[in-house]
């Protein structure tokens, strides 16, 4: 296996060896004249942004490596100014230099001397707001070292980064030291964007001495100086990835070839760009040229998409947008739209499919998808992205039992620290309820109603939010408290087994309870704290039935009932309840029917009693009238009877007027006692059953 493994490398080396002698093979009978690019003098490094209308110079003032910016303005640049945020960051520094721009032209990196250096030269970088340059910040450990890290150079993609990083042991003729022999590393960020230990390039890019590298938009493409081939001075080089971490055997740029140090290479508008510096008179000259390439050794020609992030009112977001393989869903680059005017540009290479997230904190995702696969440019229009960083949570608050909407207080609470946040809650309709909510906080959402237990859920924001709107339900428990019903014979006090429903008054509900679900004459059911209900218990043929009502919003009100049903024999006399009329007339109120239909129904189940209804009145008015006005109301009641279906024949109407009250007439509530119907068995149709 060692064997075939160093045949197939092998192999491939002789291969990119092959690639190399190609390109001097191809390039060695074409010219490509350097011309100057007149205007500056003695240039130690410098830098374009991508559409060359920014540059930013290293040179010598007072001893001392500063930073100078130019801009290109109405076709010629301005006269260099000192970035004052940069030089003079902590009291200044001997060495700012090497400067790079990122693809945005809004992140400048470079190499300082500063005192919070890690040792020597550190990479540092500098964000322009609109304004001014931002307080240069370190980039750290692991990228900064002891050692001297100098000539920061990012792909477009933030992804990696190529810088050097100071040699001890040369082979060239002149002094390592004095000439700045250095070696090239790379650094990768990884998916928590932090940067991961560098690693120095191996051959064949680095072999003796390299500096100032440059790596191309195209992230493959990669420019840097090297003495090599018997060489003493500097040369820029061009190699590329071929695959991962294979590069081209490196091969010098025509036109960059000289008795100078040729260094610090930058490709833009089918140009090279590069220093060629010299010693005279002990003076330091370093003068900027540019010349063309052959057209292989240029980089790959990039897709550009652009766009703008706003919110939803239209004003501008620095948002973060992240380039993934639509495939493998590999991260292949980070970029940032600008914060003044939200606007983004991401270079892409040909032939392939992309995936872009957008990102902001606090702010709705977004996502789009971009394919030049077919080698079609048709989806490079300008792709705008809209964000949010509220949404609208609708909440329907119900009973969980009924699933009838409920009133409810609604309290929103940061799950993080536990505070209540105040927002503002809309009570739409019955039972819903509309808040809007900061994205970027997971919340809990909390409701409160009379008689139910407190509902509760979590709902997080902290997530990937692609809606502007959400709907979640929120049903909640009724408080109960334990109620029994004992059922027992009138007469004998035995266990009944009747039939028991229930009527929650004060919603709707339902409860029936079996004659099979009371054990021993018990029955014990989960009534909702709060309500009042209405008690039916009608027992088994051959019994009277019952009617009551209980308040449960009442404290003093029994947590239990005890029903005793009456055998229907010639002796049994019930009391209807909720029988009224109309004052002083015989018409039935409209809330005297259900008790009027229980009446039917017992009838109906013991075919052969016959009933008396009899009707009583208070003692207010005179003896006839009251008598008079009794009999009307008992016969009203069996003219309800009868249309329900039951034989006037089994019904026998009999007013008593004031004559038999059960209590005094003394106040209201004794003679609303007075004013009732009864219900009384006065003989049977089959004298057998008696």
């Amino acid at each position: 296996m060692k064997n075939r493994s160093h045949k197939l490398n092998k192999r491939i080396l002789l291969f990119l060896i092959f690639i190399g002698f190609g390109f001097n093979t191809a390039h060695s009978q074409e010219t490509f004249t350097s011309k100057p690019v007149v205007g500056w003098q003695n240039i130690k490094s410098y830098a374009f942004n991508n559409d060359q209308t920014l540059a930013v110079f290293e040179m010598i003032l007072a001893e001392k490596s500063m930073l100078f910016i130019s801009h290109f303005v109405d076709g010629k640049w301005s006269d260099v100014v000192l970035i004052p945020e940069i030089n003079d960051y902590l009291g200044g520094a001997v060495i700012v230099g090497g400067p790079f721009f990122d693809y945005s032209g809004k992140t400048l990196y470079f190499n300082a001397n500063y005192s919070d250096s890690k040792g020597g030269l550190d990479i540092y970088f500098s964000e322009w707001d609109g304004k001014k340059w931002s307080n240069p910040k370190n980039l750290g450990e692991p990228v900064n070292s002891s050692l001297n890290e100098e000539s920061p150079s990012i792909t477009a993609s933030g992804d990696k980064l190529f810088f050097t990083r100071n040699i001890l042991l040369s082979k060239i003729k002149r002094d390592a030291k004095e000439l700045g022999c250095k070696s090239i590393f790379y650094s990768i960020k990884n998916t928590n964007a932090a940067w991961e230990t560098p690693i120095s390039m191996a051959e064949p890019i680095n072999i003796n001495c390299e500096a100032t590298p440059y790596i191309a938009p195209d992230g493959k493409t990669l420019y840097f100086s090297s003495i090599r081939n018997d060489a003493e001075t500097f040369d820029v080089y061009f190699t590329r990835e071929i695959m991962k971490n294979s590069w081209l055997i490196p091969i010098p740029c025509p036109g960059t070839i000289g008795d100078n140090d040729d260094y610090n290479p930058e490709f833009h508008n089918g140009n090279i760009y590069h220093l060629s510096a010299f010693i005279k008179k002990n003076v330091f000259n370093g003068l900027l040229y540019f010349n063309s390439l052959p057209d292989d050794m240029k980089p790959i020609e990039m897709i550009e998409i652009a766009g703008k992030i706003s919110d939803l009112s239209g004003k501008p977001l620095k948002a973060n947008l992240y380039v993934h393989d639509p495939v493998t869903s590999k991260l292949l680059g980070r970029y940032n739209s600008d914060s003044i005017t939200g606007l983004y540009a991401i270079p892409l290479l040909p032939k392939l499919a992309y995936l872009i997230n957008v990102r902001k904190e606090s702010y709705s995702f977004a996502s789009f998808y971009k394919d030049f696969s077919t080698n079609s440019l048709s989806d490079t229009a300008v792709q705008n992205v809209s964000l949010f960083n509220t949404v609208k949570l609708n909440l329907v608050v119900f009973d969980s039992e009924i699933f009838k909407p409920l009133s409810a207080t609604v309290k929103i609470t940061n799950n993080a620290n536990g505070e209540v946040m105040n927002v503002k809650t809309v009570n739409s309709a019955p039972g819903r309820y509309q808040v809007e909510l900061p994205i970027g906080i997971n919340y809990k959402i909390s409701a409160n109603s009379e008689g139910f237990e407190t509902g509760a859920f979590d709902f997080s924001l902290n997530d990937d939010i692609i809606f502007s709107d959400f709907e979640r339900n929120l049903p909640l428990v009724p408080k109960k408290q334990e109620f029994v019903i004992n059922v027992s014979d009138f007469e004998t006090q035995e266990d009944v087994a009747a039939e028991i429903v229930i009527y929650n008054l004060t919603r709707d509900e339902t409860i029936v309870v079996t004659a099979e679900d009371i054990v021993s004459g018990k029955a014990t059911v989960m009534l909702r704290e709060g309500d009042k209900y209405e008690f039916n218990i009608n027992g088994p043929k051959g019994y009277s039935f019952f009617n009551s009502t209980v308040d449960l919003k009442s404290e003093t009100e029994k947590r239990s009932l005890d029903v005793e049903l009456k055998p229907l024999n010639a002796k049994t006399s019930i009391t209807l309840n909720n029988i009224t009329f109309e004052p002083n007339s015989a018409d039935l109120n409209e809330q005297s029917f259900a008790e009027l239909n229980r009446v039917v129904l017992l009838i109906h189940d013991n075919p052969s009693i016959v009933v008396e209804i009899s009707a009583h009145t208070d003692d207010v008015g005179s003896d006839n009238y009251n008598l008079k006005l009794s009999e009307r109301r008992a016969e009203s009641v069996v003219n309800y009877l009868v249309e329900k279906g039951v034989p006037v024949k089994r019904l026998v109407p009999r007013g008593y007027g004031e004559s038999v009250p059960l209590a005094p007439n003394d106040t209201e509530e004794n003679k609303k006692i007075n004013r009732r119907v009864e219900f009384k068995i006065v003989g049977f149709t089959d004298e057998t059953t008696k």
